[in-house]
């Protein structure tokens, strides 16, 4: 047991990585339905409602962005001191990233 044969390789099992655990970095996040702008997750660390809304709006307003045949789209919104990062999955979820810029 714990033995690997030639035929076998041994893999290591992948974790995902959580993007929160690094505070230097990741402020914050929240995930929502492309379709309608809601929540699908709540907003964590130091995102709000309110930017996500925002965000969301901006990526309503930017034309075919939403649309299906985009399948992976991000956009990146950069202030002095926060950036965020929005990408529209073909999943159907639109993930938003809050770092320090």
């Amino acid at each position: 047991l714990g033995v690997a044969s030639k035929t076998t390789p041994v893999r290591k099992k992948m974790t995902p990585v959580d993007l929160e655990a690094t505070p230097s970095h990741v402020t914050g996040s929240t995930v929502l339905l492309a379709a309608d702008g809601s929540f699908a997750k709540p907003c964590s660390g130091q995102m709000t409602e309110k930017n996500a809304t925002i965000l969301y709006k901006i990526l309503v307003e930017s034309g075919d962005i939403l649309t299906e045949q985009e399948k992976l789209r991000r956009i990146t919104v950069s202030f002095q001191s926060i950036s965020y990062a929005v990408t529209v999955a073909s999943d159907g979820f639109v993930y938003m990233i809050q770092t320090r810029s």
